[in-house]
C-alpha cells in the first residue's frame, strides 16, 4: 500500500518543478542541486557598473617592483607590456606624475579647474539654503510678532470687558437704590396723607 500526499501548489514556477517523490538518491539530489545553481546564476547575473573594459579576467592587478638597479630600459618596457597585458583593470593613463614643482602647479589647477564648477554649485546651493533659512527667520519672527500683538490685544479687550462688567453693576446697584428711596418717599407720603384724612 502506497500513501501519496497531493499538494495544492502548482508543480512548477518560474521553471522550477516541484516533485513530491522523496525516494530519490545522492547523485540525483547532487544533480538536481547543480542544475538549480546554473539557473539561479541566470537569474542573479547584472549588469556590473564603472567599468570601462569590455570584458574582465580573473587576473588580479599586478604591480611589479624590481629590486635591481642595473636592468636595463628594455627590460622594463618589456615588463610594462606584459603588465598592460595581463591586467586592464586600473589604468591611469592620462595622469602623469613628477616631482617638479611646476607640475604639482599644473596638477592643481588641472583639479580645481575640474573641481570648480563642483565648488560653484556647492557655494550656490549653500548661499541659497542660508538665504532660505534667513527668510524663514523673518516670516518666523514676524509670526510671533503678531501672535504677541494679538494675545496683548485680546488681553486688552478682557480687560475692557471686565471694567464694563463692574461699570454696568455699579450702576444697576445706583439704579435700584434710587428706586428703592423713591419708592420709600412715596410710601411715606401715602401714609401722611392717610393719616391726615383719618383725623
Amino acid at each position: 500500500m502506497r500513501i501519496v500526499s497531493e499538494h495544492d501548489c502548482p508543480k512548477s514556477v518560474e521553471g522550477f518543478s516541484y516533485d513530491p517523490e522523496p525516494n530519490r538518491s545522492f547523485d540525483h539530489l547532487v544533480s538536481e542541486t547543480e542544475s538549480f545553481e546554473k539557473k539561479l546564476n541566470a537569474f542573479t547575473k547584472f549588469h556590473q557598473p564603472f567599468t570601462k573594459t569590455t570584458s574582465r579576467t580573473d587576473i588580479a592587478f599586478v604591480m611589479r617592483v624590481s629590486e635591481d638597479d642595473m636592468d636595463s630600459d628594455e627590460d622594463v618596457e618589456n615588463n610594462d607590456q606584459q603588465d598592460k597585458e595581463k591586467s586592464q583593470i586600473c589604468t591611469c593613463d592620462d595622469l602623469y606624475l613628477s616631482d617638479d614643482d611646476e607640475f604639482d602647479h599644473e596638477l592643481e589647477y588641472t583639479i580645481m579647474n575640474k573641481m570648480g564648477p563642483a565648488l560653484a554649485e556647492n557655494d550656490h546651493q549653500t548661499k541659497s539654503t542660508e538665504d532660505i533659512q534667513n527668510q524663514v527667520s523673518v516670516v518666523e519672527k514676524e509670526i510671533r510678532n503678531k501672535i504677541e500683538r494679538a494675545l496683548s490685544a485680546i488681553a486688552l479687550v478682557e480687560k475692557y470687558r471686565e471694567n464694563r462688567r463692574e461699570v454696568e453693576r455699579s450702576l444697576d446697584l445706583q439704579y435700584k437704590r434710587e428706586v428703592s428711596e423713591a419708592l420709600e418717599t412715596h410710601m411715606n407720603v401715602v401714609k401722611r396723607e392717610h393719616a391726615i384724612i383719618s383725623i
